[in-house]
């Protein structure tokens, strides 16, 4: 297709199609690298914990660009609810965005056209930081439930749509949360077309500074002219 780009054989009209199934396929290709990547250092045991203190809103949001167009084609929003809190973990950064790349990847992949995908988080008492990412499709049964973070398992519904997959990003997402004494999970309701993953970081703080110059900002942007 790039060389049918390169040479003018392909007319006009059909052009900006082509280019788009391009984008579509190098992004895949994109996503399988990394995971692969991550496949191959968990295997070998060469992931170490670290004691680097991660803003989980900023690293969400960096992942959840990747997806904007997908989302836009799909007239679907991302949304995080909270961007103001920074609420921080201990984790290495690029290891926990490809965990929130892997679980945004699936939910924009098989929602609902028109639909929303919505990210809560919030510090508990007992210091567990909970996250949530929710959406709506066509979701999974209980016996997909208990096999939705296996290696190479694709759930019925995934496997009879035309969305890609490699069965890999939801195993890599629990591998790489296990490493930092994190858990994750899944439910989905049949009513309500829900399906909700959950995140439990053990310990968390907030950087209160970086807090106070988005809750600073976000007001800025909120009492600034109108239009």
């Amino acid at each position: 297709t790039i060389d049918n780009l390169i040479d003018g054989s392909l007319p006009a009209p059909k052009r900006q199609q082509r280019m788009i199934a391009v984008r579509a396929q190098l992004r895949h290709a994109i996503e399988l690298v990394l995971n692969f990547a991550y496949l191959s250092e968990l295997t070998q045991g060469s992931i170490r914990p670290t004691d680097v203190s991660v803003s989980v809103p900023e690293v969400i949001i960096e992942a959840s660009l990747f997806f904007q167009e997908l989302a836009e084609r799909k007239q679907l929003k991302i949304h995080l609810e909270d961007r103001e809190t920074q609420y921080c973990v201990k984790s290495n950064k690029d290891l926990l965005r490809q965990v929130f790349m892997n679980i945004l990847e699936n939910d924009v992949k098989y929602s609902d056209t028109g639909g929303e995908v919505r990210v809560r988080m919030s510090g508990q008492k007992d210091g567990n930081l909970y996250v949530e990412i929710l959406s709506q499709g066509p979701g999974f049964d209980s016996q997909e439930r208990a096999r939705l973070f296996e290696l190479g398992f694709r759930g019925r519904e995934a496997r009879g749509m035309k969305a890609s997959g490699s069965g890999l990003g939801l195993y890599i997402c629990k591998r790489i949360l296990d490493i930092y004494g994190a858990k994750i999970d899944a439910e989905y309701s049949p009513t309500s077309r829900e399906t909700k993953f959950r995140i439990w970081f053990s310990g968390f703080t907030v950087d209160q500074e970086a807090t106070a110059r988005y809750l600073k900002a976000s007001a800025e942007k909120d009492n600034g002219p109108h239009r």
